[in-house]
């Protein structure tokens, strides 16, 4: 090989383009397998925190209607009683009137502070629609036992009415003691449960007695 093709395969060698390895960019990083599961991982912890949260709320709010349905519905219920306890014939049926009116009055007491500290509110700004409804179903309580005043049937509705109304309180309370993990909750609901449901039974079996 002379001088000049030597020189012109040096000029050849030399002048081709060098092939550099690309470095990966911003697509390359997204697309990277490790980016990819790091990425998918954080977006499950997200949405199952999302979920979770969601869930504990929901859980709360459940807890708190409860309650507040509670409160309501043995308040109106013990003005309901004091209106016709006295009117009854039965002086048995007048004292189990009063020991259930007993009842409805210490488990809304024990009530006041588990919504004024646990849940933040205030015993006469309770929810609207609850008050409205609450007041509205009492309002057919006390429809029922004055038409039975009236008919002279007082005793015997009185009798009815309560056994239901006292099985209603109860399953009432019954939900709200499974849902809650507050202790003074807990504890008012066991406390008035036993009692209630001693009074159920009187009721319950009192039209025996009845005329």
């Amino acid at each position: 090989m002379n001088n000049m093709a030597y020189l012109q395969q040096i000029a050849t060698s030399t002048s081709q383009p060098r092939t550099r390895t690309p470095r990966p960019g911003f697509i390359g990083f997204i697309l990277n397998p490790k980016t990819l599961i790091i990425t998918g991982a954080s977006i499950v912890a997200i949405i199952l925190l999302v979920l979770v949260v969601s869930l504990l709320s929901s859980v709360t709010a459940r807890e708190q209607k409860l309650s507040e349905q509670l409160y309501l519905r043995l308040t109106n219920l013990n003005k309901a009683l004091d209106d016709y306890t006295g009117e009854v014939k039965s002086s048995s049926l007048r004292t189990m009137g009063h020991s259930l009116s007993t009842v409805f009055a210490n488990t809304t007491h024990d009530l006041e502070p588990v919504l004024t500290d646990h849940f933040k509110l205030k015993t006469n700004k309770l929810s609207k629609s609850l008050t409205e409804s609450e007041t509205k179903f009492t309002e057919g309580v006390n429809d029922n036992l004055n038409q039975a005043k009236l008919n002279g049937l007082l005793d015997r509705s009185f009798t009815r009415e309560f056994a239901l109304q006292i099985a209603l309180v109860l399953s009432l309370e019954s939900e709200l003691l499974a849902r809650t993990k507050y202790p003074a909750l807990t504890q008012a609901l066991q406390s008035s449960k036993a009692n209630l449901e001693k009074l159920h039974n009187q009721f319950a079996n009192y039209h025996d007695k009845a005329n």
